[in-house]
């Protein structure tokens, strides 16, 4: 990402999405390479490596599940330490996954739809409902998922149309073994005449006699 920034770093007037892989977001306190194996295993002996980053982004959005063995993605000194930094480029933080002081540690609390941000100034070390005040703003609205039904109810029946067309104009006898049926379908379909699939047949371990 750094070769990037600083191969975009004349460009204006241009909005980039970048997503973090594992390996960009933590690193090995003790100078290692990053394996997620170790990291799954011991994560005390890993850090953020965020910090490499943040100065030159506008906007976080935070969806990754959280615990409090895991080291915190975004810590409070972070930001601190980056609003010394001019210019200040981190104007927002989506924090979806919503931990209460967790990965996203200025998140202090959980918001509602109706007042669904706040925003810390760094320099004052302080907390303001809304985003009209000095610093930067999180939202932190816990069921935020929840408020769009009708838009994914929409979007997901667009994306199965053409699915439930097929199935449709050729039946769903032997439908894992049917190739006129998109794969996508065959792969999917979990029992089959009473009878768990080869791809699912492992479920059976799980299933109470």
């Amino acid at each position: 990402m750094l070769d990037f920034i600083q191969h975009q770093r004349k460009q204006r007037h241009r909005m980039y999405k970048i997503v973090f892989l594992r390996e960009e977001k933590f690193r090995s306190k003790e100078g290692k390479g990053f394996y997620f194996e170790e990291y799954l295993r011991s994560p005390k002996k890993f850090e953020s490596n965020l910090d490499l980053y943040l100065p030159y982004i506008n906007m976080l959005v935070h969806t990754a599940y959280w615990d409090s063995k895991y080291p915190r993605l975004v810590t409070k000194n972070m930001i601190n330490r980056l609003s010394g930094i001019e210019p200040f480029r981190m104007e927002f933080i989506g924090d979806l996954s919503c931990d209460v002081e967790g990965s996203i540690e200025i998140t202090h609390k959980v918001t509602s739809s109706d007042r669904p941000v706040f925003t810390y100034n760094p320099r004052k070390n302080k907390y303001m409902d809304g985003y009209k005040s000095e610093g930067l703003t999180v939202l932190a609205v816990d069921n935020l998922p929840a408020e769009l039904p009708a838009d994914a109810s929409d979007d997901f029946s667009g994306l199965i149309r053409d699915y439930v067309y097929q199935i449709a104009a050729h039946g769903i006898n032997d439908i894992t073994k049917h190739m006129a049926i998109p794969a996508e379908i065959r792969n999917a379909v979990v029992t089959q005449s009473g009878k768990l699939t080869k791809g699912s047949s492992y479920l059976k371990k799980f299933i109470s006699r």
